[in-house]
């Protein structure tokens, strides 16, 4: 026996006819292409943008380890497998459904022997994607699912850039310990000097009390940078998801490196190599997605299914033909009144659309900006090194003439002193703009999403 049941009324038609106006009161939100400069500020190299290869093999292995160990990275690997499962679930509707159950039931009436009724059934249920509100939602999770991975890569990208900065950081400090000793050992040079001098009666105890006095100085100043050196290898620990005590390490400095030349593209290139921007983009899509959904499901829904259900005493006969009952139906459903709330969520969607839109808009702007950050950092930080290299130069000869002119009584002892600290202000200043060259020239691979090898 076959059963066809149409849950429809005369007035349905109608009433889907009004709300369908009523779904096309919710605007659409028009598209908005983002403004992006014609060139960069500076133009380092040809080409598109490349790895920017600082030739490091310690800094590799870092590196491959930040990226296999660091604990944010595991958080959006985790992400991407919920994102997943959340894509399936948005995808199932597009697919029918199939639920299948099975029962037994004995009956037992006085005088009469026990009777047993066995029993199977399913139902296959589909739901007609009229208006396409399926088909968005399965895109919807898709889009979401892409956006996860693209957050992956951004996370990527940080963990990479802040790994090799604060690499850098520990040369750099490997650096001014360098200076700083150089330092200490030239103001305690100088104080034997001094003390020759005394010795000879051409000075008084007041000038040996004040080298004394720069000596200990020198001294604290190293110490404080030899205290800010595990600072830097606990960051390394961190970002490379080992302990303190597992902290990578290295003993060499910035200044006997090369510094690479970057390769810069062009400004079109980032819509397509930036993580985050494709991220805020596929946001954008599924939030279009999720408008369009939205939209459909103030419109009318048709749901098929076809049930099946078999009954017997003997449960070996289930299987007969006789034993069987089948039913089809078909049911137009529409939301006659809810108060405005479909209609209020397709509005909401629309202003969702409307804001991941601009964050789009605004995270293309960003993006650009920190490319143009980073080239003029990388510049200023060249030409503040040139200048501290001449100037610590000209300082150090300051200090040979004036050590000269004081043990020839020519001089007088503060010349010395303000030489010596003239010195170690510039050797220091030239450790400082090495490394704001090798942080700019990090921040430019992360602004440029490019590799560091």
């Amino acid at each position: 026996m076959i059963l066809v049941k149409f849950h429809v009324r005369r007035w349905l038609p109608a009433i889907a006819l009004t709300l369908t106006a009523c779904a096309s009161q919710v605007p659409l939100v028009a598209d908005e292409a983002p403004r992006l400069a014609a060139r960069w500020p500076a133009v380092y190299g040809e080409g598109s943008a490349a790895a920017i290869g600082f030739g490091l093999p310690e800094l590799d292995a870092v590196l491959t380890r930040a990226q296999a160990e660091n604990l944010d990275m595991r958080t959006a690997l985790a992400r991407i497998e919920q994102a997943r499962a959340t894509a399936r679930v948005s995808a199932a509707g597009v697919f029918p459904s199939l639920t299948g159950n099975a029962s037994t039931q004995r009956n037992r009436q006085p005088g009469a022997d026990p009777s047993d009724l066995f029993g199977a059934g399913g139902t296959l249920a589909y739901e007609v994607d009229l208006w396409g509100r399926n088909r968005s939602l399965a895109e919807g999770g898709r889009a979401a699912l892409a956006s996860s991975e693209a957050f992956r890569d951004a996370v990527r990208l940080s963990v990479q850039g802040d790994t090799a900065t604060a690499w850098f950081q520990l040369l750099s400090i490997n650096d001014r310990i360098a200076t700083a000793q150089r330092n200490v050992a030239t103001s305690e040079r100088l104080l034997g000097l001094i003390v020759a001098q005394k010795t000879a009666g051409r000075v008084s105890a007041l000038e040996v009390a004040r080298q004394r006095n720069q000596v200990a100085v020198n001294r604290a100043a190293l110490a404080a940078l030899v205290g800010q050196r595990p600072l830097v290898r606990n960051a390394l620990a961190i970002l490379t998801g080992q302990p303190p005590d597992a902290a990578p390490d290295q003993d060499g400095g910035l200044r006997q490196l090369n510094v690479p030349q970057p390769t810069t593209g062009e400004p079109a290139e980032l819509l397509a190599r930036r993580p985050d921007i494709r991220q805020a983009e596929l946001d954008l899509v599924a939030a279009k997605a999720n408008l369009a959904a939205a939209r459909a499901a103030i419109l009318p829904r048709l749901d098929l299914s076809v049930r099946g259900a078999l009954q017997s005493a003997v449960a070996g006969d289930l299987l007969q033909a006789s034993s069987g009952l089948y039913a089809l139906a078909a049911s137009l459903t529409q939301t006659v009144f809810d108060g405005g709330r479909l209609e209020g969520q397709a509005q909401l969607s629309a202003g969702i659309q409307r804001e991941r839109l601009v964050r789009y808009l605004q995270v293309v702007l960003q993006a650009q900006k920190e490319v143009a950050d980073a080239l003029a950092n990388l510049d200023s930080a060249s030409q503040q090194e040139q200048a501290q290299r001449e100037a610590a130069a000209a300082a150090a000869e300051a200090l040979a003439l004036a050590e000269l002119r004081f043990a020839a009584g020519a001089e007088d002892y503060s010349t010395v002193l303000d030489a010596q600290r003239t010195v170690y202000t510039a050797e220091t200043a030239i450790d400082i703009a090495r490394l704001g060259r090798f942080s700019a020239l990090v921040a430019l691979s992360r602004a440029l999403a490019v590799r560091i090898e």
